[in-house]
């Protein structure tokens, strides 16, 4: 039997987590496998589902109506050829061949607007979808995500609503998400075609079973869509970051580095480093009268970025509410005391082009955290 081009559910179901985070390429089937799975549970037991997006935006009518556009299929296989899904008022209904509804299969809802759906009432689901949990380059954070990613969660488990298995889908365009945190999981030790399974042991004595599966990269299914991209994430399932230039270095110069500050990311659980490095070399050139060649000597200075173990000693930006004389919470605050201090005008050297990631992990982990507090930069700045 030739194998499927599409993810495989059946892997990662294996573990029986309550929580699945399933991460890939685009167009590798994680969303089609994920919700045909959520059909043959609703043919078998009528247990319901609930779909999730970020914002009002992933949610809009002409959006939902296209979701099970692709499953005409599995539709005639599961239900009869005569019954469709179709989306009203933030509902999947199955419907029969005369366009009467027949049931409610599945809810959707948006975290942006959790705070409105705390008094409806969502019965007899058993899997719930929170589909692109890793937020796209330029996408607008969500304020509190992670509480309202509970406060959701906590609307819907209740009541007849026992043992729901929660189904966490992504393409891998950033390293950067709260939930890798949360679930302790070191997205940088998980190899692509792998699955990690942890259980966490909760204050009330439960445990918690988390799986994560980093799909396999799937060449057929790459180059039904990759033809004209050249796209890390689209071409071979990688991370989706942006490139760095390489830092600038003369080979045999003198290299001395000063921290200048730095800045600490709870949602990541990373403090990332801003450096002052100066660098001096000599280059020997012809003099015009003796054509002897003689020493010239340069120097430069430019900012390094990288992530670090130690927070810096003099500027050190947190969220934390008790603070040392070093420390910050507000981010213009600090930059402004920098300038005072060491008259370095760090917007100003972003803009001209002189600060530099030692890889584009860093400046992914940089841009999230500068954002976070209030300061916008385009990751091309870097």
């Amino acid at each position: 039997m030739k194998k499927s081009i599409y993810w495989n559910i059946l892997n990662i179901l294996g573990f029986k987590a309550d929580f699945n985070l399933v991460i890939g390429q685009r167009g590798n089937g994680k969303t089609f496998g994920v919700l045909k799975h959520f059909l043959e549970v609703y043919k078998k037991t009528k247990k319901r589902f609930c779909y999730i997006r970020r914002w009002d935006e992933d949610i809009k009518a002409f959006r939902m109506e296209q979701l099970f556009a692709p499953f005409r299929n599995i539709i005639d296989e599961l239900f009869g050829e005569e019954y469709s899904i179709q989306y009203r008022n933030h509902k999947f209904y199955l419907v029969n061949g005369n366009g009467t509804k027949v049931d409610t299969i599945g809810y959707v809802l948006s975290l942006s607007s959790s705070h409105h759906t705390k008094s409806i009432s969502y019965t007899n689901v058993a899997n719930i979808l929170y589909d692109e949990f890793i937020r796209m380059a330029g996408e607008q954070e969500l304020k509190d995500e992670l509480s309202r990613f509970d406060n959701t969660l906590s609307t819907i488990i209740r009541g007849d609503n026992t043992n729901v298995v929660i189904w966490m889908l992504a393409n891998t365009v950033s390293k950067y998400s709260p939930y890798f945190l949360r679930f302790g999981i070191d997205i940088n030790k998980v190899e692509q075609g792998s699955i990690v399974n942890k259980e966490i042991q909760l204050e009330t004595g439960d445990i918690l079973k988390v799986a994560l599966e980093y799909c396999e990269f799937n060449k057929d299914a790459s180059e039904k869509i990759s033809k004209y991209s050249t796209n890390a994430m689209i071409k071979s399932g990688k991370w989706e970051i942006p490139e760095t230039d390489e830092i600038p270095s003369v080979p045999g110069s003198k290299i001395k580095e000063q921290l200048l500050f730095s800045i600490y990311s709870d949602e990541v659980n990373v403090t990332i480093g801003c450096f002052l490095r100066k660098e001096k070399w000599a280059e020997m050139l012809p003099d015009e009268n003796t054509k002897l060649l003689i020493p010239h000597y340069h120097s430069r200075e430019f900012l390094v970025i990288r992530t670090i173990d130690k927070k810096s000693s003099y500027f050190h930006l947190s969220n934390e509410k008790s603070l040392k004389y070093t420390e910050y919470n507000d981010l213009n605050t600090m930059l402004s005391d920098i300038k005072d201090s060491t008259d370095i005008d760090f917007d100003d050297e972003l803009h001209r082009g002189r600060v530099f990631c030692d890889n584009a992990f860093t400046g992914d982990y940089f841009i999230n955290a500068w954002s976070k507090f209030g300061r916008v930069a385009a990751r091309n700045l870097i």
